[in-house]
C-alpha cells in the first residue's frame, strides 16, 4: 500500500484523491486499495470498475467542501465582476445551487441577503451526519467571504434551508 498526499491547493478534493489513486495504479505503483491523506483524516480508495471512497465522515465532507469551493469559486468568478456586491454574489450562488438541484433562490430584506434552498440534494446523507451541513456552511462562508448563519434547516423538519448572509464584521 502506498500513501499518497493530495495537494488541495489546486482543488483536488474527493475527485482528486480518486484520480491520484487511479493514476498510481495505472503506473503499477499501487494495488487496488490506496490510502490518501486529506484535510481532516485519511481516505481509502478502492479501485475496481469504479473508484469507491471511504473514510471518516468529516474527512470525506471536508475533502468534498474543498473540491466544491474550487469549482464554485471559478463559476462565481465567471458570472460576477471582481469586487461584485455581496447580494450579487449570493444571487449567482443561488443560480449555481439551483442548477445543482437545490431549488435555490436569493432574497434581500431589511437585514441583508438570504439564500434559500428548497431541496437538499444530499438529504439522506445529511440526516445521518451533521458533517454534511457543517461543510455546506463552511463552503458558503468561504465562497462569499461573509458571515453565514443558518436560520432554517430541512434536516430539522423545516420546509427549506435558509441562510442569512451578511458582510464580515
Amino acid at each position: 500500500m502506498l500513501r499518497l498526499r493530495a495537494d488541495f491547493r489546486y482543488g483536488e478534493g474527493c475527485g482528486g484523491a480518486c484520480a491520484a489513486a487511479a493514476a498510481a495504479r495505472a503506473r503499477g505503483l499501487v494495488g487496488d486499495r490506496v490510502t490518501v491523506c486529506v484535510p481532516g483524516g485519511e481516505l481509502t480508495v478502492t479501485l475496481g470498475a469504479t473508484a469507491r471512497l471511504a473514510g471518516p465522515v468529516a474527512a470525506v465532507f471536508e475533502a468534498r467542501r474543498v473540491e466544491l469551493a474550487e469549482r464554485l469559486r471559478g463559476q462565481l468568478a465567471g458570472r460576477t465582476a471582481p469586487g461584485a456586491p455581496l447580494a450579487e454574489r449570493v444571487r449567482e450562488l443561488a443560480v449555481i445551487q439551483d442548477e445543482a438541484g437545490y431549488l435555490a433562490r436569493a432574497a434581500v430584506d431589511d437585514e441583508g441577503t438570504i439564500l434559500l434552498e428548497h431541496n437538499c440534494a444530499i438529504l439522506n446523507v445529511a440526516r445521518g451526519t451533521a458533517a454534511a451541513c457543517e461543510a455546506e456552511l463552511a463552503l458558503f462562508r468561504d465562497l462569499l467571504d461573509a458571515d453565514v448563519v443558518r436560520e432554517s434547516h430541512i434536516v430539522a423538519g423545516d420546509r427549506c434551508c435558509s441562510y442569512r448572509i451578511t458582510p464580515r464584521a
